[in-house]
């Protein structure tokens, strides 16, 4: 008889977190030459990066790092007025541009992939816009082509590393007889039968076991770094949000890359705001119907490396402590697919729409494959911000929480909580005399954007006898 299912076994899963562990997380800005690499860092972190109309005009890797939006974050501000402000900050990398051939050096492509192999995640950036002044290393725009190529060059780097590590690994673990290492060697086989004969990069596999993910944290393999596409647009398209390469896009990630993010958005019009002030900006967006996508690639970053944010408030300061998700078994249901004509069955599961509480329903005056408030490409998922796959992450405990902002402070300290919610439609006041305002143990888990106040109490030390 086949052994029962185990509650939830049918339940889709989130990627294992795979990569390494810490707060001080990169994200790296991958593509071919003349995609708008430099231009995107540009304008995503206000610096002034060169981009040029040749390749490589990016050699040694431009590193910044950007606040992340946050409307919790500026009400708290605005509320206490305080004289040091510290968001949660996003590291972006400008990584020159890959050319086919990069694997075995092509281009400057060995010195490019290790900045890749420092990143953390990546922000896969592909070009889908037609430009006569601006040549394509490839002669033509092509950016499921261009896709192809990067993934590629990325997988093939991983083969030339998986190899050597395995020779080895078979002349200590097998022919040397060490009974330590051959749990790691089988693993390593089990990922080079899926990179190298199946040819697919290591996080499209979501069933990597904790043994199988310590040997994967311990050689941090580029396929293994989640991926996000940006489509860079030309203005005209972005505001009249049509293209003829999104579909093509949407169907070539769906089958290589299931469940990534893709996000369209126009360098040129982002560089174009930027250049505006406050007033003339939101003029022209009202003008052309559109709005910038800089906030919502951001926090999509975030995201991606798995990493959220506590509070600590005052009139001294308002600070956003980083700390890091450990993403659990989710629960979250499936919509039904929709039936002919019915746009009120697709909604939208990108990460912004998840992050921001919302499940948008499909607008058809955007595209048929495009969620309406956030430009992400449609999954047939329906979550939320209140669904059991949030509730289910495991997240930081409190004392690592504390450890954040002192390290004593995670060997005795305890802390009162009280949820961002409850704060904005009261005061402090209100909230605790409503009862909210709770002292937490060490065992308590820190959710997203709650406010903490910590208090240090010294542990006892042992008597001596």
């Amino acid at each position: 008889m086949a052994p029962k299912k185990a509650k939830g076994d049918d339940v889709p899963k989130p990627p294992p977190l795979i990569g390494r562990f810490g707060t001080s997380l990169k994200i790296g800005i991958v593509g071919l030459p003349n995609v708008g690499k430099s231009t995107f860092f540009n304008v995503l972190t206000k610096s002034q990066a060169a981009a040029e109309n040749f390749p490589f005009c990016t050699i040694d890797p431009n590193e910044s790092r950007v606040p992340i939006p946050d409307e919790r974050y500026d009400f708290l501000c605005q509320f206490h007025k305080p004289a040091s402000k510290i968001p949660a900050f996003l590291n972006v990398v400008d990584i020159a541009g890959l050319v086919k051939g990069a694997h075995v050096g092509q281009g400057l492509g060995n010195a490019f992939l290790s900045h890749i192999n420092a990143c953390d995640g990546i922000f896969h950036l592909t070009r889908a816009f037609e430009d006569e002044d601006i040549i394509h290393v490839e002669g033509t725009v092509d950016p499921v082509r261009d896709m192809e190529i990067i993934h590629e060059e990325l997988r093939l780097k991983d083969v030339e590393m998986i190899v050597p590590i395995i020779d080895k690994l078979e002349k200590t673990a097998v022919r040397g007889g060490d009974k330590k290492l051959k749990p790691e060697y089988d693993v390593m086989c089990k990922i080079k039968s899926w990179v190298v004969d199946e040819k697919k990069h290591v996080r499209y596999y979501h069933d990597w076991n904790d043994k199988e993910i310590d040997v994967l944290n311990k050689y941090l393999f580029l396929t293994s770094k989640p991926m996000i596409y940006l489509v860079n647009l030309s203005e005209k398209d972005y505001i009249r949000r049509k293209n003829k390469w999104l579909v093509k896009i949407k169907e070539w990630v769906d089958s290589h890359d299931p469940g990534a993010l893709v996000i369209p958005f126009s360098g040129n019009l982002e560089s174009r705001l930027q250049d505006m002030n406050e007033e003339e900006r939101q003029k022209c967006c009202k003008e052309h119907k559109t709005q910038s996508a800089l906030s919502k690639i951001i926090k999509a970053g975030y995201a991606a490396l798995q990493l959220e944010y506590f509070f600590t408030t005052g009139p001294d300061e308002v600070r956003a402590w980083t700390i890091r998700v450990r993403a659990g078994r989710t629960t979250a249901s499936a919509c039904p697919p929709p039936a002919a004509g019915d746009k009120e069955a697709v909604h939208c599961a990108c990460l912004i729409c998840v992050t921001e509480g919302v499940c948008a329903k499909i607008d058809v005056a955007f595209h048929p494959t495009v969620c309406g408030p956030c430009w992400g490409l449609l999954l047939h998922v329906c979550l939320s911000l209140q669904s059991p796959a949030r509730q289910e992450l495991q997240g930081t405990k409190a004392p690592q929480a504390a450890g954040k902002i002192h390290t004593d402070f995670e060997r005795g300290s305890f802390g009162r909580v009280m949820k961002f919610q409850d704060f904005k439609e009261g005061s402090e006041s209100a909230v605790k005399a409503a009862g909210k305002y709770r002292q937490q143990g060490r065992n308590y888990t820190v959710e997203d954007g709650d406010i903490i106040f910590f208090k240090f109490n010294a542990p006892n030390a042992p008597k001596k006898k």
